[in-house]
This record gives C-alpha cells, structure tokens and sequence, in this order.
C-alpha cells in the first residue's frame, strides 16, 4: 500500500519529502512487483519499520508470512534524498563567507543552538576572527549548488597522546535538509580530515536533549568519554568572560 501516516505522529516536517513512494503489497527480493509466489498467500496486514534515510516511520505493510526476513536485509528504502557535496571552506572566497554566515546565523536560530538571533555585530566580526585563528577548519555541505549545512571546527591537542584532535564546535543542518544523511557526510568529511592530520580523536558538545543529535553521533561512533573506571563519565563545563557572552 502506499506509505501513509501512521498513528497520530505523523512524518516529521522537515522530512524534505518531495514525492509519493509506493510500495507493492507482492513485492519481493528480485524487484518490485516481481515475486513469483500467488498473492493469495497475502498475510494480514502488520506494521513494520521503514528506514528513510536517517529516519524511521512504522507504516502498515501487507506481506507474505516469510517476507520480514528479506525486507530487513534487502537494504535501505530511500525517498529520493539529497546528495550533498561537501567541500573545505576558503575563508578568503567571498562565496564560502557568505554561506558560513548564512549557515551560522541559521544555527543560531535553531532551539538547539542559540535559540535567538546573533547580534549583527557577532556577525560581522565571525568571519574575522575565524580567518584569524589559527587552527579554523569549515566545512560547508552544498545541495544543487545552495549551502545546506556546516561543521565549523577547531584544532585541539591532547597531552596524554602528545597528538593533535579536531574539535567540532558546531555542526548544524537547515530543518528541511535534515533527515537526509547530511550531517553524517559533514562528520565523515571531518573524520577523514583528522585522519590526514594524523589526530587522535574528535570531540563535541551537544545539548543533553537533542535527542536527533545524539543519535547521529553515537551511530558514527561519539560517546561520553571515561577515563577510569571509577571516575565516572566527562562533563563540559563554561564559563562566560563577558556580560552576555556566548561559547
């Protein structure tokens, strides 16, 4: 049947869905509508889970008794989604400025970032100071030539490894991007960097209740760090230096 809302919850509105996918209730391993057997062994209709892309939505499914076994092995279903080109941002490219601003300023907006609006003088002085630091690495992730999503990170060093580490102080997606495997292409854009650059490991922040987030995360392998068995997990810790400052 065709994949509709289940329950009260609905698909997620920034799904970015742009057209109807079907699925045929005698679809088998060899391709769609191809499956040998006679749809009179049709078993009831149940409900199964349908990976689109990073997400999950519970649809009802009319199979045969046996199907369940092919049909989660038989790969992720996609709805049509986005292929990003990720690329390292040049800070002296007034293009790149641009889109870091941009891709900036969005976050801030987000209940997961700031939750408000930088102040045009933030603004004005980001592009600066990140071509002033002297460890800066961007990231931006492009759609159809339009900037979608951004990873803005920081070298590090760790003194137990005496080696260098990435830090990525934000990471952020535009909501109708979101769901599409772009902020996972953005963090194995910074991975394979920090590979190169021969650093020990990455780190990260993220709010406690960004549940999409820390999902995303632990997948691509993030988790709280412990150092000892005894010493429980790592807390991040902050503290403000001006009257309304922001980390």
């Amino acid at each position: 049947g065709r994949i509709r809302r289940s329950g009260s919850s609905g698909w997620p509105a920034n799904m970015g869905v742009t057209a109807t996918a079907v699925l045929r209730p005698f679809c088998g391993p060899t391709g769609w509508g191809t499956d040998p057997r006679p749809r009179s062994r049709a078993a009831p209709v149940r409900s199964v889970r349908l990976r689109l892309s990073e997400r999950t939505e519970a649809i009802p499914w009319r199979g045969y008794p046996d199907d369940r076994s092919w049909f989660h092995s038989w790969g992720q279903v996609s709805m049509h989604p986005y292929k990003p080109t990720i690329i390292k941002a040049d800070l002296d490219n007034p293009a790149h400025q641009e889109a870091v601003v941009a891709m900036t300023a969005a976050y801030a907006l987000d209940i997961m970032g700031n939750g408000a609006p930088l102040a045009p003088e933030v603004l004005a002085r980001l592009i600066p100071g990140l071509r002033s630091h002297p460890t800066t690495l961007v990231f931006l992730a492009y759609v159809d030539g339009v900037p979608v999503g951004i990873a803005t990170c920081f070298l590090g060093f760790s003194t137990f490894a005496a080696r260098s580490l990435i830090n990525i102080h934000d990471l952020a997606v535009l909501p109708e991007y979101r769901g599409h495997g772009i902020g996972k292409s953005l963090l194995q854009a910074v991975e394979s960097t920090a590979c190169e650059r021969g650093c020990v490991k990455m780190t990260l922040e993220v709010l406690e209740n960004n549940q999409w987030a820390r999902q995303l995360y632990e997948r691509v392998g993030f988790g709280q760090p412990v150092y000892g068995v005894t010493t429980g997990g790592t807390l991040f810790f902050s503290k403000c230096l001006t009257e309304r400052g922001s980390a």
